[in-house]
């Protein structure tokens, strides 16, 4: 049992070596074997001074055992609170075992008689204080390390997380089992009852290096992911895929996939909407995966634990290298078309704006001018005396008020105030008291954007004026509805049908005014009338 322990350590030691930036955790099971391999030379050679290194160094392998769990996956140095720790534990056992060392004879330790020992004075108190001190020690030690095992799996996250996992298990069996084993040392035992403790105990142990077996093989298997990763992207694929599979082989769900705006400045994500990179360095890792020209590509917003492991994260890009560009030209594009859109549907908002301020300039303006012309004609013609003057003043009148009706039609056609102030629905009412034809109005009460009410108001306005002008219908319908985020618009006829939407008509114009907006439409025409269907975002 105990070479098979000594073995073990060692062949952790010789896995770690393969590792890149294991070496500090290489030196501690070193150190861990070492120690081991003295607890029990004394056996071999019971004249010599095994006995005292056994009974010094031996405990040492439960410090060294600590470290390796402070660090693991991986090996940075030690910060100074652990360092404390680790060296204060150390030294203690050693002072501990040192003094007890000198007060007494190796065979009030089990040892042979015959085995050199440093003995300076003999002092049975000393020597069972010191002893005590050790198991105390000894069980704390057990007691922090299963915290420290149970408090590391808990707060590690992301492949560090996978790694650990099985060392940390291991780590806490063996520290309940040894814990147990030190606190037994103070009770008389048979010789048959301490081997079987001592079996539990390297038993234990022995489960370490098998769990550092078990993390290597999950290193490993990491890495030969990438294979996979490469066949998962060797077909055209979206730039939610590349994430997707990327979060995957790296064993982070939230890994992030930024794309650089191909003008040079700011970032896109993968729907080709702009983000802010600069939150993204706070705490996490980052890396930027670039062309083989230099031309940025994306910046990989990953778990900070990824950060030990830059052999597995190369791999990661060098094998989505391809995938990653052909997901980059995807997203800018996605961004580009984004910004034609907003480019149109401020095009139209600026248009809407242009159109209220020339009708309210028409309203305040204009037509207050021809009405207090009219009031005046009003006043003047009593006071005409001749029969021609008051026919004349008549028909400046009649004329006045035929270009007062005709101003308050433009102005409606430019932005009907009462949009604005009552809203879409009013406002429909007011466009259909117009009209010949009976006409069936559902319009929701809610007040949406005024680009979205604008919007559907035209479609309305569009639609019924071809139901007028080409259907020969004489009932029609208007159902504008809000269903989550989107407004649905549906204008139908019972007209004779075949409506068309041809290049430079008023259709094909709203169409165009429809899809500024992101909306869409859909004419249904056919002999037994039209349906005009209109979608509008209005989240």
């Amino acid at each position: 049992m105990n070479l098979a322990v000594t073995l073990g350590f060692g062949g952790t030691a010789l896995v770690l070596a393969g590792e890149p930036h294991q070496g500090s955790n290489v030196r501690a099971f070193v150190v861990a074997a070492a120690c081991w391999t003295a607890g029990y030379t004394s056996a071999l050679a019971p004249s010599g001074p095994w006995a005292v290194i056994q009974w010094v160094l031996g405990p040492l392998v439960f410090p060294a055992l600590m470290a390796v769990l402070l660090r693991y996956p991986r090996s940075q140095p030690l910060g100074l609170p652990n360092r404390v720790l680790v060296v204060g534990l150390a030294g203690l056992l050693v002072v501990l075992r040192a003094t007890s060392a000198l007060v007494s004879e190796p065979a009030w330790h089990g040892f042979n008689p015959r085995a050199w020992w440093p003995t300076v004075t003999r002092s049975p108190t000393v020597a069972v204080i010191c002893d005590v001190g050790v198991t105390v020690v000894g069980t704390g030690a057990a007691l922090l390390f299963a915290v420290i095992a149970a408090r590391r799996l808990y707060r590690t996250e992301g492949i560090d997380r996978r790694l650990l996992h099985p060392v940390a298990t291991a780590a806490l069996a063996a520290a309940v089992v040894v814990g147990a084993e030190v606190t037994s040392g103070t009770a008389t035992l048979s010789p048959t009852a301490a081997d079987i403790v001592f079996g539990v105990e390297a038993l234990a142990l022995l489960t370490i290096p098998a769990a550092f077996g078990v993390s290597a093989v999950r290193r490993r298997l990491a890495h030969a992911a990438m294979s996979q990763l490469v066949v998962a992207l060797a077909r055209p694929v979206t730039p939610d895929h590349v994430r997707r599979v990327l979060a995957e082989s790296l064993s982070d769900p939230t890994l992030r996939v930024i794309y650089h705006h191909p003008d040079g400045e700011g970032h896109v994500d993968p729907g080709g909407m702009t983000v802010d990179l600069a939150p993204v360095y706070a705490d996490r890792c980052t890396r930027t995966v670039a062309t083989p020209d230099g031309t940025p590509l994306a910046t990989l917003d990953m778990h900070p634990s990824l950060a030990g492991h830059p052999n597995l994260v190369d791999a990661a890009f060098s094998a989505a290298r391809l995938a990653l560009e052909n997901s980059w030209l995807q997203a800018t594009t996605k961004a580009s078309l984004t910004e034609v859109r907003e480019s149109r549907a401020r095009i139209v908002g600026a248009g809407d704006e242009a159109r209220r301020r020339l009708e309210r300039d028409l309203h305040d303006g204009v037509q207050q001018r021809l009405l207090a012309l009219k009031v005046a004609l009003a006043i003047a013609r009593p006071r005409a005396t001749s029969p021609d003057d008051r026919a004349m003043i008549d028909m400046v009148r009649a004329e006045l008020q035929e270009t007062l009706d005709e101003l308050r039609g433009l102005a409606r056609g430019l932005h009907p105030a009462i949009l604005t102030e009552a809203g879409l629905g009013p406002a429909v009412h007011s466009v259909v008291e117009r009209l010949p034809l009976e006409v069936d109005i559902r319009v929701d009460k809610e007040r949406l954007d005024p680009i979205v009410d604008a919007t559907a108001y035209f479609v309305c306005c569009e639609a019924l004026a071809n139901i007028v002008k080409h259907s020969g219908a004489r009932r029609a319908a208007v159902d504008v509805e809000r269903h989550g985020t989107v407004l649905h618009v549906s204008i139908r006829d019972d007209g004779s049908g075949g409506a068309e939407e041809k290049a430079g008509g008023g259709l094909a114009g709203l169409r165009d005014r429809v899809m500024a907006v992101g909306g869409s439409m859909r004419i249904l025409s056919d002999g037994g009338g039209t349906r005009v269907q209109v979608t509008i975002p209005c989240a």
